[in-house]
């Protein structure tokens, strides 16, 4: 049976491709060998589709090229003379950029997170690394540095919206980068009120687009560091926990998991319109 594939961390579902906009992403058609393959909306002039096969369209396994032309969605066939062999829905978006702030926490009473403002480029790359090639979404570096905050937020730093004189991270909040949409606070340790087990992070979970938030991340990670900030901004940008799979970004559960990967649906969420 024909069917077209392209990368998981791609953004690709089947069935379904983003490509950016100006940009190309790489789809094949497997079982295709003689197949006519078009654009059936090539009269939108959403995309450019060329086969990059070398060979012929005789191939067991073709390789096909698409360019976002403008924004809109179409859909690629595959036709066996007259019948529908296969199909990919093929959405084009322009890049969205989200602005972010990176901020390496020291308090009053000398806690301070271990991480430094060296690697937050490193770190960036990481997240876009992420983020870019599946959902056209990038973050910009608004700024990276060490952020002295004037009182004591306890050798735990917590979440707790019941007790205000309790909530530390509403002081990381009071000390936000304002021209950022994203801030990211580093700490020691932090821990959410009313959760028997351990976090390693807490984040605002955005309701609308333009929305500011926040989140905050601790040194003792149990998971990746870089996985596990691209999964608290996730929420920055209105994503939800997933607990179903663990190939997830937005898998909620933290026992060694490293999962990248974002759905059709999170995706659609938080990249350009």
């Amino acid at each position: 049976m024909a069917k077209f594939i392209g990368k998981a961390n791609d953004g690709f579902e089947p069935g379904w491709q983003i490509v950016p906009l100006s940009g190309q992403k790489e789809i094949t058609l497997q079982a295709g060998s003689g197949f006519n393959v078009v654009d059936g909306g090539a009269h939108k002039k959403i995309i450019a589709l060329k086969e990059t096969s070398h060979g012929g369209n005789r191939l067991p396994v073709r390789r096909f090229m698409i360019k976002g032309v403008k924004r809109g969605k179409t859909v690629v066939w595959a036709k066996d003379k007259a019948k529908l062999a296969a199909q990919i829905v093929v959405e084009v978006k322009p890049q969205r950029v989200v602005t972010i702030a990176l901020n390496y926490v020291e308090d009053k009473a000398g806690h301070k997170t271990k991480r430094s403002p060296d690697t937050a480029g490193a770190l960036l790359k990481k997240i876009n690394d992420i983020y870019l090639p599946q959902a056209n979404v990038k973050f910009r570096k608004v700024s990276a540095g060490i952020r002295k905050i004037n009182e004591d937020l306890g050798p735990i730093v917590m979440r707790d919206r019941k007790t205000p004189s309790k909530d530390k991270f509403s002081v990381l909040i009071a000390n936000r980068v304002p021209g950022a949409q994203i801030n990211v606070f580093f700490v020691w340790e932090c821990e959410k009120a009313g959760l028997d087990a351990d976090v390693e992070g807490h984040a605002e979970i955005a309701i609308s687009r333009n929305e500011k938030t926040n989140c905050m991340v601790e040194d003792s990670l149990g998971t990746s560091f870089e996985r596990v900030v691209a999964h608290e901004v996730g929420h920055n940008l209105g994503l939800k926990d997933d607990y179903t799979n663990p190939k997830l970004l937005m898998y909620g559960k933290k026992e060694k998991i490293n999962g990248t990967l974002l759905t059709r649906s999170e995706i659609l969420s938080i990249c350009a319109q």
